[in-house]
């Protein structure tokens, strides 16, 4: 179960620090409405940071959802940028453990990291990216 859930709405930022070692920390549903979505993150760690992040998802939850506590899965996300430096982009599902920048492809899901921090902090920025949906 999620220990923090940090609802996306617009860019925001959340510090995370050892407090938060073993927890899912849960940004909400990236798609609020029927859209597809799409998720970034910034890791600015600082510098005592020791830790990691892994990339989680799960089925975004309905209003008359029966199922509340649906596991949390690894996905996999978008490199930006990988310890400062820009990258081609391509899909990963590496644990982060320095700077940088991802998009999670988000559509129908919650999601957020898994936290593995044993010193300093790491501020995460965030920003929710909703377009209207694909008809067939």
């Amino acid at each position: 179960m999620a220990k923090s859930i940090f609802p996306i709405a617009g860019s925001s930022s959340k510090v995370v620090t050892s407090e938060y070692h073993g927890d899912i920390i849960e940004f909400g549903d990236a798609t609020p409405r029927d859209e597809t979505g799409l998720v970034t993150v910034q890791f600015n760690p600082d510098v005592t940071f020791v830790g990691e992040f892994a990339v989680v998802a799960r089925r975004k939850r309905t209003p008359n959802d029966s199922v509340t506590d649906a596991p949390f899965l690894p996905v996999a996300y978008v490199a930006v940028n990988v310890d400062n430096v820009a990258v081609l982009r391509p899909l990963s599902v590496a644990v982060i453990t320095g700077p940088g920048m991802i998009e999670i492809p988000a559509t129908g899901l919650s999601v957020g990291v898994l936290v593995a921090c044993s010193a300093g902090s790491c501020t995460l920025y965030l920003g929710r990216h909703a377009g209207p949906a694909l008809s067939a």
